[in-house]
């Protein structure tokens, strides 16, 4: 894939959730959020400022292809998984 703008648009998805007392993930939450005029590493640094504790971060880049389609890019965080650690993911 090969694409260039000078002023890429981020979409974040910020992920939450409770642990009860037996250490079992529950009542997981995800907040999307779209970041425009900002770069990379600002995008990254708005991610680790509002993650929750216990959560973690998806960081996608994002363009409109010439067909009208959102296409995006995996750059960074990772989505909770029912058998991973539970605390929280730093990049």
């Amino acid at each position: 894939m090969c694409s260039q703008k000078d002023q890429p648009t981020f979409m974040v998805e910020l992920w939450s959730w409770d642990i009860d007392q037996d250490g079992a993930q529950r009542n997981t939450t995800c907040s999307s959020y779209t970041l425009h005029h900002c770069d990379v590493e600002q995008a990254l640094t708005w991610c680790r400022k509002h993650q929750q504790e216990p959560g973690s971060f998806v960081l996608h880049a994002c363009t409109w292809t010439d067909c009208g389609y959102l296409r995006t890019l995996w750059l960074a965080g990772s989505p909770p998984t029912p058998d991973r650690d539970r605390s929280a993911t730093t990049f």
